[in-house]
């Protein structure tokens, strides 16, 4: 039987019963209550179906739970939520359970455990020869649902290094995008972004426009193919009319699709690199993602740290330090050679200034 690392508990009335393959394969599963092991990560899902469900008569303490951030009620017509989930989560928002609600929830789900990157940051790559038009659409389209998407046109501040800026910006994403249309190639900067976004083992979704280069040999991807008659009529007639938004749906579903893949290769590929040059250190931790030398635990970050990381990753190194009896130093270990000067700079002056918390330090080191 495969370990649970992940526990989900269900209370109300559920529609789930068992939990989805995408959920399994990162061993996340239904536990009853009486069984829940606290030394792992549990989310309790509270399902809304009918007025008996407003009256929670269990053993749980749901306020103890919803002051946590460990409770997420679930109904199917937000009108109902005051009638079908009981008053001691009134303040918590409820997940719309509607006709995309397994989507919804998976998504929440991954996002809670940490297998994916909350902040859903999008690069777009493209030529302004030809697929500005698409480029624009889709970054209003990612925005509209809740992504941070970066297009150069609009995300750039003035008086900063262009190519600095956009380096690091792109090892900060968890999916670089790129329009690889007939003239993607032309251009020395999208050919860079291309190379950059491999040295990080960044997941790549690459849209495919007829006439396009096939060169790129890339390892972390996932295709979209945009038929000819589409390409002609996106390059005659701008991407309007309903041929973009047919593109972005497809771009935005391939990205939903594939985030958490992409996500779990580019963490395991740190891991790997990091153990190529650090060849005694052991894997450790409840999902295997924690390196312990002897003097030091070190956990991976996948995009450029920020204050909200290490605040996270230092509670859960101390944890499992406390549960193993050890005393060491923490580490949160991230990829640096993308880094803009003065966000490295910062990390140092953290490591300086904080010493008796988590570090920060390249795993490149």
């Amino acid at each position: 039987m495969t370990t649970v690392l992940y526990q989900i508990v269900n209370i109300g009335s559920p529609k789930w019963k068992n939990v989805p393959d995408e959920l399994s394969l990162h061993k996340i599963d239904f536990i009853d209550i009486d069984r829940v092991n606290h030394n792992y990560p549990c989310l309790y899902l509270y399902w809304g179906a009918s007025v008996v469900d407003s009256q929670y008569c269990g053993k749980l303490d749901l306020k103890k739970l919803a002051d946590s951030g460990l409770i997420l009620p679930i109904v199917t017509d937000a009108s109902k939520f005051r009638d079908f989930i009981p008053q001691t989560l009134g303040n918590v928002n409820a997940l719309i359970y509607d006709i995309n609600g397994n989507e919804k929830l998976n998504k929440y789900i991954l996002n809670f455990f940490g297998i994916i990157n909350q902040s859903r940051k999008i690069f777009i790559s493209y030529k302004r020869s030809d697929t500005t038009e698409l480029a624009i659409l889709l970054f209003d389209e990612l925005t509209r649902l809740g992504f941070h998407p970066f297009l150069d046109s609009y995300s750039i501040e003035p008086g900063v290094d262009f190519q600095e800026y956009l380096k690091h910006e792109l090892a900060d994403s968890d999916v670089f995008v790129f329009l690889n249309s007939k003239d993607y190639p032309k251009s020395e900067f999208t050919t860079e972004e291309i190379e950059c976004a491999q040295k990080l083992n960044e997941g790549v979704v690459r849209v495919d426009f007829y006439g396009a280069s096939r060169k790129w040999h890339l390892l972390n991807f996932a295709n979209i193919t945009v038929s000819r008659f589409k390409s002609f009529l996106g390059q005659i007639l701008g991407f309007r009319y309903g041929i973009g938004k047919k593109i972005v749906k497809e771009i935005v579903e391939k990205i939903e699709e594939r985030r958490a893949a992409f996500y779990e290769y580019r963490r395991k590929a740190m891991i790997d690199s990091y153990r190529k040059m650090h060849p005694l250190v052991d894997i450790v931790g409840v999902n295997n993602d924690l390196l312990f030398d002897g003097a030091e635990i070190s956990a991976v970050c996948v995009h450029i740290p920020k204050s909200t990381d290490l605040e996270k990753e230092d509670a859960e190194l101390n944890l499992f330090c406390s549960q193993k009896k050890l005393s060491c130093n923490k580490i949160l270990l991230y990829d640096s050679q993308y880094c803009r000067r003065n966000m490295f700079n910062h990390l140092k002056w953290l490591n300086t200034n904080m010493p008796n918390v988590i570090q920060t330090r390249d795993i490149n080191a």
